[in-house]
């Protein structure tokens, strides 16, 4: 509009300066221009108010969702490794005298269990709701530690005679669970780490560089804590209470990992959402399976 008024009586009235046509063009040029300038600022003015209003309260969310996976995968992280450390000492306790064939066989059970089944697992996860898919693999985790421990108990407290069929179905049942317990423990750490941690860092990348740094830090202390946890509890009850201590544990820990995953759930609506998973191995069944070949999720004690 303000260019309109400068052209138009600069081409109908080619006036002087001192002429009243260029002076009321001129008028109406400032009052154009003074419009224009000034009406659409008030409204950048409401967007950006209603968008700080978003950015202060996503950051919001994600500070009490960040302090609520700390503490959650503390808790798991410090069980988790504790039961990696004592399965080994139990299954030496159980076993023959002078002979580890107990623990070669359950690392190539363990490892053959994460290779085989991580596809599969990892497909049935990538297409399932995301609530479901996490209390189904922490609950199935749980469960398989406090079978392990019930047969431990068995094979300790009631003085079963070694290749005997009872003492042969405990160390099966053993092997069986804790091959369990092993991947489902990989399927929950990369559920919470690979796809729930992204979707709470919502393209934040200080955000989840720190919380990246803090649970990998829990891990590295955790490895440190745990066996040496277990040891003082064998020094004080014998290995027989290692395993009580870890079933009761973990039977806790299921109740408190199933509240704080439901309450991160509700307070963030983007959890909701889920792309379909494609064709071919999945990505979570990949990504388990590249882990455990790595060592990312821990060093395994049994190998």
């Amino acid at each position: 509009l303000s260019r309109l008024c400068y052209t138009i009586p600069s081409i109908v009235v080619p006036a002087s300066p001192s002429s009243p046509v260029q002076r009321v063009a001129d008028y109406a040029t400032s009052l154009a221009a003074s419009s224009v300038l000034t009406s659409p600022a008030r409204a950048p003015t409401a967007s950006l108010d209603s968008a700080s209003t978003t950015r202060s309260a996503a950051p919001s969310h994600r500070a009490d969702c960040h302090k609520v996976i700390i503490w959650r995968h503390l808790g798991c992280a410090l069980l988790e490794r504790a039961f990696d450390f004592a399965v080994i000492l139990l299954v030496t306790v159980i076993g023959p005298p002078d002979s580890f064939h107990l623990i070669a066989t359950y690392g190539i059970t363990v490892n053959l269990t994460v290779a085989l089944l991580s596809p599969s697992a990892g497909a049935m996860i990538d297409r399932a709701n995301r609530l479901r898919a996490v209390v189904f693999v922490t609950v199935a985790q749980n469960l398989c530690v406090v079978g392990c421990c019930a047969c431990f108990v068995v094979l300790l407290w009631g003085h079963l005679p070694t290749n005997s069929p009872g003492w042969a179905l405990c160390v099966a049942l053993v092997h069986v669970g804790g091959a369990s317990n092993v991947l489902f423990q990989g399927l929950s750490n990369v559920i919470l780490e690979r796809d729930w941690v992204v979707v709470l860092a919502a393209g934040d990348d200080a955000w989840l560089r720190t919380i990246t740094a803090n649970l990998k830090s829990i891990d590295l202390s955790c490895n440190l804590v745990a066996p040496f946890l277990v040891s003082l509890i064998q020094m004080a009850g014998g290995s027989g209470t290692i395993a009580w201590t870890l079933s009761v544990g973990n039977l806790i820990m299921v109740s408190l990992q199933y509240t704080a995953l439901h309450r991160i759930y509700h307070n963030v609506p983007a959890l909701a959402l889920k792309d379909e998973g494609g064709a071919g191995e999945s990505a979570i069944g990949a990504t388990l399976r590249v882990d455990r070949g790595t060592g990312m999720e821990g060093e395994d004690l049994s190998t």
